[in-house]
């Protein structure tokens, strides 16, 4: 079995599991802390064939989808808790992600 390769751009260093020593450009999995501030970079990795995901870096940081009209172009998002989940799904984001 294979490892799938991800790369993680942290903030604040609040992704809590070890990160993988691969570059975004060899990622199959990028993970961010959000998509609207990286919006071009999301979009070039999506182009390339990965999937991005949001992990959540911070308290009440996915309210800002909800709260600020934000856009939500990422392949799945990592909630911290119910919360985060249903001001999510308020603002949008499709439940399965």
């Amino acid at each position: 079995m294979s490892e799938i390769k991800y790369s993680v751009i942290d903030h604040h260093s609040m992704w809590g599991w070890p990160k993988q020593n691969t570059t975004p450009e060899e990622a199959e999995i990028v993970f961010v802390w959000n998509d609207f501030e990286k919006e071009d970079d999301v979009k070039k990795w999506q182009g390339q064939g990965k999937k991005v995901v949001v992990f959540e870096h911070g308290w009440n940081s996915f309210f800002d989808y909800e709260l600020n009209n934000k856009p939500h172009i990422a392949d799945g998002y990592m909630a911290l808790g119910v919360n985060s989940k249903r001001s999510l799904i308020r603002a949008g984001v499709d439940e399965k992600k």
